[in-house]
């Protein structure tokens, strides 16, 4: 799924259990990677810190994969960006995406 889509799980992370369990990642070590680019029509991949000690790039079966946040601190900052105003899931990807580049 693309982010801007996966963004609906960060803002109600009681459905990402399914997800977590698939990537076989939890709240503490499971870190969000995008593929190809930080873009909100890239697609989301979860991997464990393990897995890529927590590199900013990823290469996994010829892909490439840029590290976004790790799950927990992505969660959290949804719940800081949606405290201080209403936004749609577009605006909120954009708003991560947009952090990771210029601020993290």
């Amino acid at each position: 799924m693309n982010f801007e889509i996966f963004v609906e799980f960060l803002v109600d992370p009681s459905k990402l259990q399914p997800i977590m369990e698939e990537a076989k990642v939890d709240l503490h070590n499971g870190i969000i990677y995008l593929k190809d680019k930080l873009a909100i029509e890239s697609q989301v991949h979860l991997f464990s810190e393990e897995m890529t000690d927590d590199l900013i790039e990823f290469k996994e079966n010829d892909f490439t994969y840029i590290q976004l946040f790790p799950l927990k601190m992505a969660i959290d900052l949804i719940s800081d960006f949606s405290r201080a105003e209403r936004l749609s899931n577009r605006q909120l990807s954009e708003r991560l995406i947009h952090y990771a580049i210029y601020d993290a």
